[in-house]
């Protein structure tokens, strides 16, 4: 018989003149599991959500935060770890700059890059670099770690044409000015906001929406923990443990 293609086994004639195979019994199959999905006496308390990490901060993260800064004021074991992640991360002095621009024939700028140096050094200097002048480089660079080590997350502002010789600096933001109960889900023409985050159909932040106060400062009102400013993600820096 000549060979042939068929789309359905009641097409194809077995010549009558070959032997059929005696029927193979069935065997026996075993199904594949995994010990830790089953539910018996020892595992039935044992949760196993399916949700998503956001659904589970949602409600949860104020308090883990509030946990967590309460250990900094009154345990001597997260003051000795918040202090080992500022001495150990960033050092006595900081993160410094060591620029090499290159002229056109590829050596390096010495003078270009002293220059840049040096107004890098002023910039970082106590006054300069953020906004409320309180804080030098370095100070920066420790409150950031303490803060990534102790909420698990911070945001940086960055503000331009700030009035300073640099028309740059930058604002140190707290992460409950991102208020985890705003949630408005996507439409046509409309981006999702989760916890305070806009994002485009790609699941990229385009925008963060703060709050007009922190919702624990002194004067700050029901009213105010509930006004908020939609702040380009191009001027922020979101920095989280993952």
């Amino acid at each position: 018989m000549s060979a042939s293609y068929y789309t359905n086994i009641s097409q194809f004639q077995p010549d009558k003149t070959v032997a059929m195979a005696a029927p193979v019994p069935a065997i026996r199959r075993h199904r594949r599991s995994y010990a830790a999905a089953k539910v018996d006496r020892l595992t039935n308390s044992f949760l196993k959500p399916i949700t998503t990490g956001d659904e589970e901060l949602r409600f949860a993260l104020p308090l883990l935060r509030a946990g967590s800064r309460e250990l900094e004021r009154n345990n001597d074991y997260a003051k000795k770890f918040l202090h080992m992640c500022e001495t150990n991360v960033v050092g006595k002095n900081g993160f410094i700059l060591k620029n090499r621009a290159r002229d056109a024939s590829g050596t390096l700028d010495k003078k270009a890059n002293t220059i840049i140096e040096n107004e890098w050094r002023e910039w970082g200097k106590r006054g300069n670099c953020t906004v409320d002048g309180l804080l030098s480089w370095t100070r920066v660079q420790k409150l950031v770690i303490r803060t990534i080590a102790r909420d698990g997350e911070v945001l940086i502002r960055l503000i331009r044409n700030f009035q300073n010789p640099w028309k740059f600096a930058i604002q140190i933001l707290e992460a409950d000015v991102l208020y985890e109960g705003l949630n408005i889900s996507d439409a046509p023409g409309r981006n999702l906001i989760k916890m305070g985050i806009e994002y485009d159909v790609w699941g990229r932040p385009v925008a963060y929406h703060l709050r007009e106060r922190h919702p624990g400062d002194f004067f700050s009102t029901s009213k105010s923990a509930f006004i908020f400013k939609r702040v380009p993600a191009s001027e922020i820096i979101h920095i989280f443990w993952t």
